[in-house]
């Protein structure tokens, strides 16, 4: 089983939905193991990845925080993400999101 653990890969750590898209925290090649280890988890750099209703790609980007939980307000285009820490980040994606 520890084996299996070891070679699972995480691909997508959290999501949100709005009217027109869908957001995803893309885990990239961290392992069950890895996402269990505090030290790993706080290194992690998020990768947003975004698709309309179509499931049709729209844009991807990286934040410079360690994001486990997202929202975004269709109204303002800001997404407000919450770290390991429960510190409280917002981006404006006015410029990628039109």
């Amino acid at each position: 089983m520890e084996d299996f653990v070891r070679q699972a890969k995480v691909c997508n750590l959290g999501y949100c939905l709005s009217d027109s898209h869908i957001f995803l925290i893309h885990g990239g090649e961290s392992s069950l193991l890895d996402m269990d280890d505090p030290d790993v988890m706080r290194d992690f750099r998020s990768e947003i990845r975004v698709f309309d209703w179509n499931g049709e790609f729209v844009t991807s980007f990286m934040l410079d925080h360690n994001a486990v939980w997202i929202e975004y307000c269709e109204s303002s285009k800001k997404m407000y993400c919450v770290d390991l820490d429960q510190s409280i980040f917002v981006y404006d994606l006015s410029d990628l999101l039109r």
